[in-house]
């Protein structure tokens, strides 16, 4: 009688299958077996969430080589849009505070007022400001030009040419690669070729945008017009605006700034936070007649 010997991956495989099956509840009251009919499978959130939650450190006291595990995730503004979002963050540190081989890394783009970032660092949030907080800045002039003599040494500017350069991408480096990919390289970039190069290619080097444009819902992307067209926005001023309900109004500007997409300022007036979004958006209208969909 020969003896199966699982490896550490088949034997991990081997356990998230079995687990699969327990995260689901199955009915078999009105399973008739003359017609042979399939069972009713509910998902059953309290195992799955359990599992998920615990999977991590599983892995890891399984495996003698693999000695932690990092879960990063992305965008966590847009937790916002779930129906209990701080539940979820408490839901993590209950696990989290017990599992020393396991750590969570949240990035994303968000306005460090955000309401997001109370409810998951703040003095009453889920961590309640223990979690290590790093706000990630634009580059600097100085940064921007030594980023791309480094990546770029072909890539040359005029004087004026780099100033404008620099304006459309404010040192993001997101808009640095790739508004620099599509430059020429055989000759010094000027001021009226960065501006020909944006006008020309605004969707290859937004691209990001075209996405979070996409999800957004049409109350949103009113607001964000709304924004873009006019000058010393207030909540006021968008209530007047919009035949929509205080809270329908409030719920939606909560949203925006939870998702990074506009900033509340010190005189009570919201902006974008992005302006390279508002150039395409002013793009798009003046190419197409419109704005994005």
């Amino acid at each position: 009688m020969k003896t199966i010997r699982f490896t550490k991956k088949l034997k991990i495989k081997s356990l998230i299958f079995f687990k699969q099956l327990k995260l689901q509840d199955y009915d078999f009251n009105n399973i008739n077996l003359s017609n042979l009919k399939l069972p009713e499978i509910k998902e059953n959130y309290l195992k799955l969430s359990k599992f998920a939650m615990k999977f991590p450190q599983m892995i890891v006291d399984s495996s003698d080589e693999i000695k932690g595990v990092i879960i990063v995730i992305d965008e966590f503004q847009l937790l916002d849009c779930l129906e209990n979002p701080e539940a979820f963050f408490w839901l993590i540190r209950s696990y989290n505070q017990e599992q020393y081989n396991v750590g969570y890394i949240f990035t994303g783009s968000v306005s460090q007022t955000s309401n997001i970032i109370n409810m998951i660092n703040g003095q009453n949030g889920a961590f309640g400001g223990r979690m290590l907080q790093f706000n990630i800045d634009p580059f600097s002039k100085q940064s921007t030009k030594r980023y791309l003599d480094e990546r770029l040494p072909n890539l040359k500017f005029t004087e004026n040419g780099f100033e404008r350069f620099y304006a459309c991408t404010k040192g993001i480096s997101t808009y640095i690669n790739s508004l620099s990919s599509i430059l020429l390289t055989d000759k010094a970039c000027d001021d009226e070729v960065i501006k020909e190069k944006l006008l020309l290619n605004v969707d290859q080097i937004v691209v990001m945008w075209l996405y979070v444009w996409g999800t957004l819902n049409s109350i949103e992307k009113e607001i964000i017009i709304y924004v873009v067209e006019n000058e010393n926005v207030n909540w006021s001023k968008l209530y007047n605006e919009f035949s929509y309900a205080k809270s329908t109004i409030t719920k939606y500007i909560h949203s925006l700034l939870n998702k990074g997409i506009i900033m509340y300022t010190y005189d009570g007036e919201y902006v974008l936070s992005d302006l390279m979004l508002k150039k395409w958006l002013e793009i798009k209208r003046e190419n197409d007649g419109i704005y994005p969909a």
